[in-house]
């Protein structure tokens, strides 16, 4: 990961059932990176997407998302839905891709600092599609959306 330009920090403090998971960014594995401030990566055996903060004007458009879930989450009625997954009501009901979890550089106390956040991985996007040719080290492998794209 390059180095970040970055004077302000983000922090988050989970609480209550509509609460994001925390996770340190040493859990993610088989990270590639694919655009700014965007890295494919694997997380308890799903793929994701890492979405981090690289310059401060990052930390806001990440608050608000955070944020965002955890309304969403508010508003879901999960009780009547018992045993179903809220990520994936969420999904469903709203459209929206679900925060998986905020990623911190180390885990260990209440004044983590958020590096970024974790969601599932939705393929690639049209702009490395674009820029990847007949060479390309985007790795593609598995990727139904891919042969849709073209």
């Amino acid at each position: 990961m390059p180095a970040r330009s970055i004077s302000e920090k983000l922090q988050y403090h989970s609480q209550g059932e509509t609460a994001i998971p925390i996770v340190s960014f040493d859990h993610l594995v088989d990270t590639v990176y694919l655009g700014r401030a965007i890295h494919r990566c694997r997380w308890n055996d799903q793929d994701c997407a890492f979405k981090w903060i690289e310059f401060d004007c990052d930390i806001e458009a990440i608050d608000r998302e955070i944020k965002s879930r955890e309304n969403l989450l508010k508003d879901l009625d999960l009780h009547c839905e018992a045993n179903k997954d809220p990520n994936r009501i969420m999904e469903q009901r709203f459209n929206a891709i679900p925060i998986l979890a905020v990623v911190v550089m180390e885990q260990g106390g209440d004044n983590d600092e958020v590096i970024g956040i974790l969601m599932p991985f939705g393929g690639l996007s049209l702009e490395s599609l674009s820029e990847s040719g007949p060479n390309s080290t985007v790795s593609t492998s598995g990727s139904r959306d891919l042969e849709i794209t073209r």
